[in-house]
């Protein structure tokens, strides 16, 4: 890409990590006519993000030929949800259902490291008469705490059996964002600034999943679609509307199943190389993703 001044503009993004649950669950029925379910969730989060960005423009400037910045960010941390939800026969293969999920609360530990060189090939400390030069400069905050607590989601989901041959549902959800909130004691004008974006920025989104079923004797085939709308209010940070296509087989014994999935995801979004870029640091990003998925469970 190509800066303001001409110059070459680089950056590279590296991000692992993520959000596991460990979950505990009830459920009971009624006349297997009414079912009703209700898990506790324990979230377990680790997140890091490499960032390295570089400018580069010899010959622009009398003295400065290009910096290399280097941004480390790392959060780990907790939270805690509960989920509860109905599912409703009306008639054996008819399924209607309605769920609510309460926020997750999070309460969160981050640590940031910055790193940056600024190339010279001529020194300005000393008039730009010596040999070229490099200066550096590190920056560390360690261990600073916040909490975030997520939106309520309502979701209300339909299925229909074909028999023993198969099935097909559709569900879903709406996410109000806007409702999202975040909280940094040690930080008060932060805070405020962040609360403030999430009530300007931020809106509501539906999500949609549809999936289907094919079973052929102790072997179940499926295939799925999802579309999850973008919680950007008119995109001002970037375009998060995603979709995912996923494909799995099924087996099913008398005590115990094997589930296995694949799940592509497929992204496009225009993010800012700043957050108040014009539209020449603006750059197009498609994203890729695939995971491989496996359930074994056990019947008491």
């Amino acid at each position: 890409m190509e800066g303001t001044y001409g110059q070459e503009v680089i950056r590279s993004l590296k991000v692992r990590g993520g959000i596991g649950e460990y979950a505990v669950s009830v459920g009971a029925n009624w006349m297997s006519t009414l079912y009703l379910g209700a898990t506790l969730g324990i979230q377990d989060v680790e997140y890091k993000e490499t960032m390295d960005h570089k400018e580069w423009a010899p010959g622009s400037f009398e003295y400065l030929e290009g910096f290399w910045f280097t941004d480390y960010f790392k959060i780990t941390g907790w939270g805690l949800n509960l989920k509860a939800g109905a599912v409703y026969r009306p008639i054996p293969s008819l399924r209607l259902g309605l769920a609510v999920h309460t926020p997750t609360w999070y309460d969160l530990d981050a640590t940031q490291e910055t790193y940056m060189d600024a190339y010279y090939k001529k020194d300005p400390a000393i008039g730009g008469e010596d040999e070229p030069v490099v200066y550096s400069d590190d920056y560390v905050i360690e261990g600073y705490g916040f909490k975030i607590r997520s939106p309520f989601r309502y979701i209300g989901s339909a299925s229909f059996q074909f028999g023993e041959i198969g099935l097909l549902s559709v569900d879903y959800e709406w996410v109000d964002y806007g409702n999202a909130d975040f909280k940094m004691s040690a930080d008060p004008g932060f805070e405020m600034d962040i609360r403030n974006q999430i009530t300007t920025l931020a809106r509501s989104a539906g999500n949609l999943r549809v999936g289907g079923e094919i079973r052929a004797g102790i072997t179940s085939f499926r295939a799925g679609y999802a579309y999850y709308g973008s919680p950007d209010a008119d995109n001002y940070f970037r375009n998060l509307k995603l979709q995912t296509y996923s494909a799995g087989l099924g087996w099913r014994f008398s005590d115990f199943y094997l589930d296995v999935a694949y799940v592509y995801t497929a992204q496009k979004e225009n993010v800012r190389m700043y957050e108040t870029a014009s539209a020449y640091l603006v750059s197009p990003v498609k994203t890729n993703a695939s995971r491989l998925y496996a359930t074994l469970g056990f019947k008491f």
